[in-house]
């Protein structure tokens, strides 16, 4: 269970072979699933709601020392056709960072992004987060994207700190967690009025089997969306997209989401890293499955759901 406020120890981050930083941000207002080490280079990464790209990664910094060529670097893995915007500064847990605007997609039909530079000791890390995005003009800046209510928070409260003594610790399962989970956790347990009985855990499965049936049943997903004719091969241009109605919008947002997380995921089958990233993509299309359970649109769709879900 990840708390409110989310701690990543120098000794987890060596045991997951990145730098001995310590990361602290608040997470409580989030209404993106989380997901702490997820897999190479990453502290942690976040992701959806349904409805739109909405994204928030902690990286480390790959390429040349340029912030420019790290941010693109960065972009590149999501948006084969990202573009750069202005370089500028970001304030970022109190501390003014360099930051540089980048885009994704075509015209209106797009997404926005920012990348921040944040040196910690040795290391360098990359904030990187983004939102959809239907009229790149309304977008100048870095400071723009990160008044958006997803991200606004989460950057205040950041916090890295170097800590060259860390030891490592044992590699711990992949921590994900959900807003419905944060809410549940924050709210007062009940009183018992009975006694509680226990009942037998069942075996313990193999390290990685969840996330292997995750993975399988994000193919089936994909392959019925390419079938019903709402995978999209490329990004829609503006007018394409302003012809779409809520479910083909609803697809697109999907198909966004799982072309940025299922890679990690499959990078990590056999783990349990596996299994925790799994458990999320799974909350992530229960949701979408409710929203479009009555659609007749999505008929197909809902029982391949039903069938690797449970109904």
């Amino acid at each position: 269970m990840i708390p409110p406020i989310l701690t990543i120890a120098a000794s987890d981050a060596l045991a997951h072979d990145l730098p001995p930083v310590t990361l602290t941000l608040d997470v409580s207002r989030s209404r993106m699933m989380v997901t702490a080490l997820p897999g190479p280079g990453t502290y942690v990464t976040m992701s959806g709601p349904p409805g739109g790209p909405l994204y928030f990664h902690v990286v480390i910094a790959t390429g040349p020392d340029g912030i420019e060529e790290r941010v693109k670097n960065e972009a590149l893995k999501t948006y084969k056709d990202a573009v750069l915007g202005p370089k500028g500064v970001l304030e970022i847990g109190g501390v003014r960072r360099d930051a540089v605007l980048f885009f994704g997609g075509r015209q209106n039909a797009s997404s926005v992004g920012c990348g921040a530079l944040v040196p910690v000791g040795e290391a360098s890390l990359l904030v990187v987060f983004g939102h959809g995005i239907h009229d790149r003009s309304t977008v100048s800046d870095c400071a723009t994207v990160a008044r958006h209510p997803s991200f606004e928070h989460l950057l205040a409260t950041f916090k890295a700190e170097w800590h060259p003594d860390a030891v490592k610790s044992a590699p711990r399962k992949v921590a994900v967690q959900k807003p419905e989970e944060r809410a549940a956790a924050a709210a007062p347990e009940p009183t018992a009025t009975e006694p509680v009985v226990e009942e037998p855990a069942p075996p313990a499965e193999a390290p990685g089997a969840a996330g292997a049936r995750v993975l399988g049943l994000v193919n089936r997903v994909k392959e019925t969306m390419r079938r019903t004719g709402v995978w999209s091969n490329e990004m829609p241009t503006a007018e394409s997209y302003a012809a779409w109605g809520d479910y083909e919008r609803q697809m697109w947002s999907l198909q966004s989401t799982l072309d940025a997380i299922v890679p990690s995921l499959a990078a990590m089958q056999g783990t349990e890293g596996a299994d925790g990233m799994g458990e999320g993509v799974s909350g992530l299309l229960a949701s979408v499955r409710d929203q479009v359970r009555h659609d007749p649109k999505a008929t197909e769709l809902v029982v391949i759901l039903d069938q690797g879900l449970g109904a």
